[in-house]
């Protein structure tokens, strides 16, 4: 997403078609089995689609433009990657944001992964779903949709990426860990406002009230 909102600066106001976009920024896709979209389908398409949904992208008439709803910048991939975190978190951790941007989901998924005990590490593979069906139950609607390996996965990119947790790479799987240090450090502005020292109830309070995946959130 950052690279596409990085190319799509540099096309400007005029936009480019989808399909000049998903040529410039995806390879061809991979041949696979009956029935696979990822196989089928290139990964520009896939973060294009997500990049309307997200709103970080128009849609403009068979072509596509930064949205014009964010401020007018000229960033390097960095900084859009720095920038764009706090705004898809907004739109993860918003209950109405999250339903209009199609993550309605996301933010009791990464709820359920910060309840997670630190010190049992979980792999991305039968761990994780023994433990959804443990906790959750056999009929959750969230566990039985994250008991799915590639969705779990996909929730384990997110949460790195918006400072939720850790990740290891061992003997071809994940190893996750639990760790919202990045996501508080980076609203220690927002808790604190104008005060330069606050009680560890207070800090945990305003913690909740402006991030609802946190401990007091909604």
């Amino acid at each position: 997403i950052a690279i596409g909102c990085e190319y799509l600066q540099f096309c400007g106001e005029g936009g480019i078609t989808k399909e000049a976009f998903a040529t410039q920024i995806s390879p061809e896709p991979i041949k696979g089995g009956e029935g696979d979209e990822f196989a089928k389908t290139p990964m520009a398409e896939l973060v294009l689609k997500e990049m309307l949904a997200l709103g970080v992208a128009d849609d403009i008439g068979g072509s596509v433009r930064l949205s014009t709803a964010l401020p007018s910048r000229n960033l390097s991939l960095q900084q859009w990657m720095d920038w764009l975190r706090p705004w898809i978190r907004a739109r993860i951790n918003d209950v109405e944001l999250a339903a209009q941007t199609g993550q309605g989901g996301v933010a009791q998924a990464i709820a359920w992964l910060l309840c997670q005990d630190p010190r049992q590490p979980m792999r991305t593979s039968t761990v994780h779903a023994e433990r959804l069906i443990a906790q959750l139950g056999s009929t959750d609607a969230l566990g039985v949709d994250m008991a799915n390996n590639s969705r779990f996965q996909n929730l384990v990119y997110w949460a790195r990426y918006l400072g939720y947790a850790e990740a290891l790479g061992l003997k071809g799987s994940w190893t996750v860990l639990p760790d919202p240090t990045r996501a508080v450090r980076e609203m220690l502005p927002e808790v604190f406002k104008d005060r330069t020292e606050l009680s560890a109830s207070a800090f945990v309070e305003r913690l909740g009230a402006l991030n609802p995946v946190m401990e007091f959130g909604s």
